[in-house]
């Protein structure tokens, strides 16, 4: 059902942990980080991704974050851009494969 939902939705606000950022990638729905307080040690990774991926946003205040969303709905470009960048964003194979490979690793 999450899932469903989150591929309906134009765009995600999460924390930029490595589970909604996963999401998002697999998924292809725009992604909005939710930098509020600041990014934890463990988030640096999927933001340094997203920034080399070009594949997401980040805003670290309330104001910010809206500044954010008013950009996707007044650049309708920006969020195909988005999209294209997580879909190339996307590591190679199936979320299965991965899993079996990281299982069946020694």
């Amino acid at each position: 059902l999450m899932p469903d939902l989150k591929r309906l939705c134009s765009a995600i606000v999460a924390r930029p942990g490595t589970g909604a950022t996963s999401e998002a990638i697999l998924l292809g729905t725009p992604l909005i980080h939710n930098g509020i307080g600041g990014v934890m040690p463990q988030e640096l990774i999927t933001v340094q991704y997203c920034r080399l991926h070009n594949c997401g946003l980040i805003g670290y205040s309330p104001r910010e974050i809206a500044r954010q969303v008013v950009r996707l709905l007044d650049e309708p470009g920006l969020a195909d851009t988005l999209r294209a960048n997580l879909r190339a964003a996307r590591p190679p194979g199936h979320p299965e494969q991965i899993v079996r490979w990281i299982h069946d690793r020694p």
